[in-house]
Formats: structure tokens, sequence, C-alpha cells
């Protein structure tokens, strides 16, 4: 008998605590002549590194089939990540030594966390500071972060009091990042300086000065993504309370604490603000000082220590062991998942505005009960975490109360003789048993989500998609005038739409009339409809305040006299007052806002469509004490905007804690010529201009073809377009979208030699050619709908690109990895890239196209003719443009150098034909297609002109076309692109204005006002 084992070592997955298993295959066969008659005895031993790993061994027995095998045993081990060995032992012989690494992983990852933290898709977007940046509010998708190996020297200048309290809540935020530090003295070198409880002057006159309306900032400098160094404010804005944390009131002292967190946040582990409304780090103070269990889970990622600056978030992602991924999955409760529960049902509701439950309620120790009835909730202001408005009905009683603000309510009860206004014990007589706050949804959410220990909730699931979730929240400390101890929760969720199906409160009050409080709801049903009875809304001083004033159509001159009142419309300023008007307008107009009043005031001006509300930007404003319009006394405040069609809210706005008097408006309305358009790219054909405004939208003018679908501009945003002899722009994720072919419909199409598909419309003539398929056979021909000309010229399908260029008949794109795919007519193998090539732009011509490697040589491909393709290999270029017959490429010093037809020709245009007539170089001097001799670009424009602008933005067109213009581009113009056809140029200004020159016989000249010329059949 002669044994011999082999073993063979494999990772199979990783557990919670971060540990993960090894299977080992071991093959124990018999290689003498003796049958094995017992079982044979095999141990195995772990090591990590140079230590043995506690409770890995193992030892086993194996009998042999036969006697003589192989038999096959695996073993599995649970390891730590790293460098492992394992010595397999036969007979007290060591027999094999098998070496694995377990590569290091983040285990346990929570895919919400996840794809919150890879969010940023506000990254670059105008309102990305003010309402976040993406989820996780990074502000780009490279890690940024701090030097975990040694403590941040840190400097705190500022009151005893509120250097105290900022380095609590530093300690509080570098715990979570695990990131050590040392206050040390304001004049040593420090790595971070905190300058809290400054007031604005104070922190004027040291010039850390940041933002006056926010509570502070935080700035800091990145070096290949390590941050270097960091600045803290934090102001205090109530200097008449006190100059010490102490001095301040406890409400305060809770809103610097806030702030001190969130600059705090700001500076160790740069995340900006994000969208999360219930986050410390959103913009809107939710003055919550803590993180939600997203903050958290965001931030312990982002510090882990596998997490390295300058790394891209898809280097992160292959670090990821999620949690449906581990071995243990099944016993890993996340509280990310109740946190993302019930910050999205929380959310939901919001959203909705009204909600509807049937409730009933009872008060044991009090013998009062309120049966089923109707419950409706809505919320007439933004910032309160209480509804606005509420309704309890059955068939005996109908109850209305509001709440402008936690201190202001009013009740009204339908009596024996009709509505009245009743005090809080009329109402619960009225309604028995009933507490409002202790019943509303919206502020069950809102405390649970301030103030619940994440760790107590339970959480069960049924098959048809609803969790019900239960908590005990304990009430001390919580600021709801409820006398609550504590409170049983229990909410049942749709998983998929959030909202809330039933709920049930049990509160234990302190109250010794009413020792305890039990809220059952059912039948959950969101945007309900809501109109308060006529006796409220004639007689309520807060319904008739709240609701929306309509001025009509507006004309001419319209004034207004009133009394200003709490702010109750979503959107405007929190704790103040405010009047809105609503009004339509039929035309572009100029409209303005004249307000006297005893108060320094403002204006906020809202469009509203099918989607919603949003703020529009004034053009002017301002307020002045005293003024021509106002009384003695009085401030005057103005606003004035050019508006086009539509319907509108204004609200003249004040901040003033104390109930104003009487204010003035005055708006004036004069009729006004709509704004010039304004874009952010343009590209010119033949006889089109197209261009995309600035919000994305695509409009083209000049020539248009009629025939068939295909001749407007699609719907949606795009970040890119390209004009030639149809019209591709891309979206925002990549896709091509193209459109304005030159015949569209049923098409008949064959292989054509060139390698393309050649088509023509049903009814028409195949052209005769020779065509094959691969085997010698005759290629037969189909019919397909194309939307196409006579090649297929629609882009393909599931592909995503960075840049896009259409030629004549064909186009090209690059994917974000820079390899090219082109698609079209392939004549001359213009639609052929070379393989295996990778690029940074590429450019379509008429018969070719070029492309710009990443080291600056220039590939072309295609009609080789006059050496189109011979793009000079010893150049290297940081732009290519390629033309009807040549491509010019732009070197780094600004220098153009073009290839290609010299330009041998000079064209003149015949009107009758509407074509240009070429002539060689005998009858008539040509234009060089050599640029300007010393002439120094910043940008080229290539198509049979060549256009450029030169270093200060001025344009330069150099043509062979004679009759065309172009040579002579407008003067005094600077723009930031340009974009030539053989006929008209188009230049872009810093403003976003069009400015374009040339032939102008179909409009592609004039100024684009959205009137195309159609040429009709």
């Amino acid at each position: 008998m002669q044994l011999a084992i082999d073993a063979k070592a494999t990772l199979g997955g990783y557990w919670s605590d971060g540990t993960a298993n090894v299977d080992i295959l071991v093959s124990l066969r018999n290689e003498g002549n003796l049958r094995a008659e017992r079982t044979q005895p095999i141990a195995v031993t772990c090591r990590h590194g140079d230590e043995v790993v506690s409770g890995c061994g193992l030892a086993a027995t194996v009998t042999l089939a036969n006697g003589f095998g192989p038999t096959d045993t695996t073993l599995s081990f649970r390891v730590p990540m790293g460098d492992v060995s394992f010595e397999i032992w036969y007979d007290g012989r060591k027999t094999e030594i098998l070496n694995i690494e377990v590569p290091e992983r983040i285990v346990g990852v929570n895919r919400d966390v996840w794809e919150c933290f890879s969010d940023t898709s506000k990254v670059g977007t105008f309102w990305e500071e003010d309402e976040g940046i993406g989820c996780a509010g990074w502000s780009t998708d490279r890690i940024q972060k701090w030097d975990q190996e040694s403590p941040l020297r840190v400097s705190a200048s500022g009151g005893q009091g509120f250097v105290a309290e900022f380095k609590d809540a530093l300690q509080y935020v570098a715990s979570i990042l695990d990131l050590q530090f040392e206050l040390v003295d304001p004049e040593q070198v420090v790595d971070i300086r905190a300058y809290v409880g400054l007031t604005f002057p104070e922190a004027l006159s040291q010039r850390v000065a940041c933002f006056t309306e926010a509570f502070g900032c935080a700035e800091y400098n990145t070096n290949n993504g390590e941050v270097v160094w960091s600045r803290i404010v934090v102001y205090n804005l109530w200097p008449q309370q006190g100059t010490e944390f102490g001095d301040l009131d406890a409400s305060i002292r809770k809103q610097l604490r806030y702030a001190m967190i969130h600059e705090v946040i700001h500076s160790l582990s740069t995340m900006s603000h994000r969208t999360d409304v219930l986050s410390i780090m959103n913009s809107e103070a939710h003055l919550s000082a803590k993180l939600n269990p997203m903050d958290e889970a965001l931030l312990r990622l982002h510090s882990h220590e596998l997490v390295k600056p300058g790394m891209n978030f898809k280097q992160l992602e292959r670090l990821l062991i999620f949690e449906d991924q581990l071995l243990d999955s099944d016993s890993v409760h996340s509280q990310i998942e109740t946190w993302t529960l019930l910050s999205s049902a929380y959310t939901t509701l919001r959203e909705a505005t009204t909600a509807g439950f049937k409730v009933r309620s009872s008060l044991p120790d009090c013998s009062k009960e309120l049966p089923w009835s109707a419950y409706e909730v809505g919320n007439l202001t933004s910032g309160s975490p209480y509804f606005g408005w509420s309704r309890i009905g059955n068939d005996e009683n109908q109850v209305y109360g509001l709440r402008a603000h936690f201190d202001e309510s009013e009740y009204w009860g339908r009596m024996q003789t009709g509505w009245e206004q009743v005090d809080v014990d009329t109402f619960s007589n009225t309604v028995p048993g009933w507490r409002g706050d202790l019943s509303d949804p919206h502020y069950m959410l809102d405390t649970i989500l301030k103030y619940a220990n994440w760790a107590d909730f339970e959480v069960s699931y049924n098959a048809n998609g609803w969790a019900t979730l239960r908590i005990r929240l304990e009430m001390t400390g919580v600021a709801n005038g409820s006398g609550a101890e504590t409170v049983d929760i229990a909410i049942v969720i749709n998983q998929e739409t959030y909202s809330i199906s039933e709920y049930s409160m049990n509160w234990t009050l302190n109250d010794a009339a009413c020792g305890a409080y039990v809220v059952e709801a059912r039948d959950g049903r969101y945007g309900i409809d809501f109109a308060f009875p006529d006796e409220i809304r004639r007689n309520s001083n807060m319904v008739e305040n709240c609701e929306l004033e309509h001025l009509g159509i507006l004309e001419g001159f319209i004034r207004r006299y009133g009394h200003w009142a709490r702010e109750c419309q979503q959107g405007s300023i929190e704790d103040g007052y405010v009047r809105s008007y609503g009004f339509e307008l039929k035309d572009w107009i100029l409209v303005r806002f004249d307000l006297s009043s005893p108060d320094e005031t403002s204006f906020k001006l809202l469009s509203v469509n099918t989607t919603g509300e949003t703020e529009v930007e004034l053009s002017s404003t301002g307020f002045l004490p005293g003024g021509p319009l106002c009384k003695e006394g009085q401030t005057w405040s103005w606003a004035h905007i050019l508006l086009p069609p539509g319907k509108y809210i204004v609200g003249a706005i004040t901040d003033n804690r104390a109930m104003p008097t009487s204010f003035e408006l005055t708006v004036t309305v004069q009729p006004a010529t709509p704004p010039p358009l304004r874009f952010k790219a343009i590209s010119v054909g033949n006889f089109e201009t197209c261009g995309l405004l600035t919000d994305g939208t695509p409009l083209c003018w000049g020539r248009r073809k009629v025939e068939g679908v295909g001749t407007d501009t699609p719907p949606g945003d795009f970040v890119s377009i390209s004009r030639g002899g149809h019209t591709c722009a891309l979206r925002g994720d990549g896709t091509p979208v193209c459109w304005d072919f030159a015949e569209e419909g049923e098409h008949t199409c064959r292989d054509s030699e060139d390698g393309g598909i050649y088509c023509r419309l049903d009814g028409q003539d195949i052209p005769s050619a020779t065509t094959s398929d691969r085997d010698g056979g005759t290629t037969a021909s189909r019919t397909v709908s194309v939307i196409a000309g006579y090649y297929d010229q629609t882009p393909p399908t599931n592909q995503r690109f960075k840049a896009i260029s259409v030629g004549w008949s064909h186009a090209c794109a690059l994917r974000e990895d820079g390899t090219p795919v082109c698609w079209g007519s392939n004549q001359y193998g213009k639609a052929s890239p070379p393989p295996g090539e990778k690029f940074i732009a590429i450019s379509s011509g008429t018969g070719h196209t070029c492309a710009l490697r990443p080291d600056g040589v220039v590939l072309c491909w295609g009609d080789g003719f006059n050496r189109i393709t011979a793009a000079p290999k010893e150049e290297r270029f940081v732009a290519v443009s390629s033309g009807e017959e040549h491509s010019c490429g732009l070197r780094g010093d600004g220098l153009a150098v073009c290839w290609g037809d010299g330009g041998n020709e000079t064209c003149t245009f015949t009107p009758r034909y509407q074509f240009y007539s070429c002539h060689s170089e005998w009858n008539s001097d040509p234009t060089p297609q050599s640029p300007p001799e010393g002439e120094r670009f910043a940008s080229l424009s290539t198509d049979s002109p060549h256009c450029g602008l030169r270093m200060d933005g001025t344009p330069v067109c150099w043509t062979k076309y004679v009759d065309s213009g172009l040579a002579s581009p407008p003067e005094g113009e600077r723009f930031t692109s340009i974009s030539a056809s053989p006929w008209h140029a188009c230049g872009l200004r810093v403003d976003g204005g069009v400015v374009c020159w040339g032939q102008d016989w179909f409009g592609q000249a004039s100024h684009p006002d959205g009137k195309l010329w159609i040429d009709t059949p």
C-alpha cells in the first residue's frame, strides 16, 4: 500500500464578521499493490502568516473506494482575509502545503448604501450646492479623504464653551471616520483651523467669513485625492443673547451643535450637501443634531481602510461584498433596511400632501372612545412636522383642526347651529378621545426618524409585499408637549409604493386623568381631494390667508391692499409671513412688482405647470427705507422680470416674527418682445443649423424634409449634437438619437460591395450592383423599415457613447472606453475604423473619417483620393476636424495643419440649380485650403470651407467657395465655438447667443426663432 494525496483550495465566500470560507478538495489514492483495508486519517492545520489560526484545524478519516481510490473529500475552513496556508498531514507526516490569498474585501455592504454612495447624478448641475450633489453628496467619483495613519492637528478659536462643544462634535464625527485628532495652539502649523462662535463682523475682521445666511461653512484642499488642509467657520448669529455658548437658549445651542457637526463632516469627509431631507447634511437644516443611519453608513464606508484616496468608484465597487452575498446573509439584519423603509414612507407621505384613514381611538382610563371615523390630514406648511389641517368625521360629528405653527391653532366643529370655532376643551368634548398630535402619521414618522434607536426595531414581511415595523419610543426629552413617556408603534408599509396602509400607536402618558391613549388607523389613501366648508372658509383667518388669491390674466395696472398672514404656501420662508397671488400671462410680458410695507420684504416667484411649481429667478430685486411709493415709516420693495406666457404665483414675504400691519402691492405689466434664444451647443449642415438650448432641448432651422417620420426634433434634453447629412444627438446617459434623414419609409435593401446596406424606397429601382454573400451565392433582397436614405443610417441600439459625429451618409461615435463605432454607408471604408484603436475625439467627413488618439496622433480611414486620409504622422494634435475632401488638425501651440485637397478649384453658386460649379485653377485664382499664415487657433471647424476661432475668440474662415460669404465673418464678435458648412457658418457667443453668416437661401443663417422653411414635394 502506497498512499498519495492531492489537494486544491478555492475561495468559498465571506461571512459577516470578515472571515471567509476556503474549500479544500482532498484527493486520496493508493498507488501500491496492496488494498487499503481501513480508514485513513488526515489532518489539516491552518496558518495566517506565521500564526496558527485558532479553531481552523481539522482531523478527518477517508475510506478508499475499493481499497485504492481515488476518493475525493471536500473540507471547509473558516479563515481570516489575507495570505493563508494549509498544512495537510497524513500518518504523522506533513505531505502537502497549500497557499491561497483570501482577498481583503469590505464585507456586508448594504446595496442601498452603495447605490447612494455612488450616486453622482447631480454633479455639475446648476443647483448642486443648494439641493445636494447626488444621494451621498460627493462632488466627484474619486475618493477624497484624510490620511488615517497620523492624528490631525486641529486649532479652534472662539469662546471656551464654543470650543468645548466643537471638540465634542469633532470627536463624534472623527470616531465614525476612524480619524484621530489633537487640539493644538492656533499659532502652530495645523491641518484644520476652526473658528467657532464668532459673530459675522468678527469673522470678517479675521478674513475668515463665509455665507452670511448660513450657520457657517467649511472648505478643504486635496492633493491626488488626499485632503491636506481644511478650515471651518461656525457663527454666533445671536450675539444679543450673549457671547458664550452657555448664554444662548437651549434651542439655539441645539442648532449650533447641528451646525458644528454639519461643518465637521464637510471638513473630515469632503461630503457636500445631500439630497436626503432627513440628513444632517441636507442644505435645508433638519436640525437633528445626530447622523441618521444612512449618514453614518456612508461615512463608515468612506472611512474603511481599503478605501484609498484617489480611488474611483468602479475600483471601490470591486472591493465590496454585499449583504446578500454573505454566507450568513439570512442572519444579517441591516438597520439601513429599516431606515430606507421608514424614510421612504416619510418622503412619500410628504409628497402626497394629503392622506386619509379610517381611525378609532380610546382612552380607557377616561372612559371615552371614538368609534371608527374618517380622518383626513393635509400639510399647509413646509417646515413643520405637523400637518396644517385635519378633519375628523363620523355620522355624529365633524371637526376641523388647523395649525399654521406649533403654537397657532384653530378648531371648528359642526354644532347644532352650524359651524362654530371652538376651543380645545370643546373640541375634545365634540370628538371624545381624540388628540391630534398623538394621532398624526406625519408627526409619528418624523418623531421615529429623529429619535428612534435603530437597533430596537422588529421587522416582518409577508408574501404580498407588505412590511410591518414595530418599535417602542422613549419619549423623555422629545419636545412634543404631549406629556408622553413611551409610545409603542406598529406600521404596515407597502414595500413598492412606500405608502402606509395602517398604523397603531399606544401611548403611555404621565397625565393623571388619562394614563394611556390608543389610536388605530387603517385603509390608508394618499392624494385625497379636500376642500374647507364655505362657513369655515368665510370666517377662518388661517384658511382665508392660506388660500391663493387669483389675479387672473394680467393686463395693465393692478393694486392690492391687504394684511400679512402666517406663511402657508409650500416653498415660502419658515417662520415668516406671506401673501401669495396667482396670475396668468398670454404673451411675453415685462412684469413689475412694488410693495409698500412697514417691514423689510422680498418676493418669491413660482412658475406653475402640470408637473408642479418651479422657482423663477427674478431679474432685479431690492428694497429701500422709504421711496416714491411708500407712506412714512414704510419700506419699498420691488422686483421685475421678463416672463413668457404661462401661469405663475408671486409671494410677497416678510420674515418679521411679530404680525406685521397692512401692506400695499402694485403690479404693473407691459407687453414685450421675447428674449433671444440661448444655446449651449451649435452644429451646421448644408442647408440647416441645429443647436441645443441651455436646457438641452434641440432646435433646428433652415431647410427641412417632410417625407415620412423623423423630421421633427425629438423630445427631451441632450448634451451634444452633430449635423451632417442628418442630425444626431446624445442624451445624458450616452444614448444616441438621430433624425431628419433624406428619405424615410419602407425600404428594400441589399448588401452592397462596399460593405454597407444599400436601400431604396419601395417602388423605386434597386441599382444594379454585384452582390454576393460570404459563400459565393447571391444575396437575396429583403424589405426592412428604416429611417435611412440610401443607406441604413439609424444608430446601433443598446449602445452608450461619449461623442458622436455625423458625416454625409455615415456617422461615427466613441464608446466610453474610446473604441469607435460607425454605421451607414461604408463606401471607401469610411465606416470601418481600424481595429484595436482607442480615441479621445472623432470627426466624420464626406467620404472619410478621422480620429484623435490619446497620444495626439490622428488616424484617418475611407476615401484616400488626393491624400485625404494621409494625416501627418510626425505631428501631435489636440483636436481634429474632417471636411469634404480634406481634414485639419489643431496643434497644442494653436497652429492648424491641413491635408487632402489642396484647393485647386474655385467654386461659384448657380442659383437656378442651387449648387456650386467648380473650375480649375487656370480659370481663376483659387483660395488656398491652407490656413492664413501665422494664425493661431483655439478651435477649428472643417467642411468644404475652413473656419476657426483665434485665441481671443474672433472667427476667421478660408474657403474656395468665393460666393458663399463665409470668408468675411462678422466683425466685433467673439465666440466660444464655431461650426461651418460649405455655404454658411455659425458661432456660439459666451452669453449663449448664436450668430450666423454666409448664404441664407433657406433660412439656415437666419436668427433661430424656431420657424422652419419646409421643402415640400
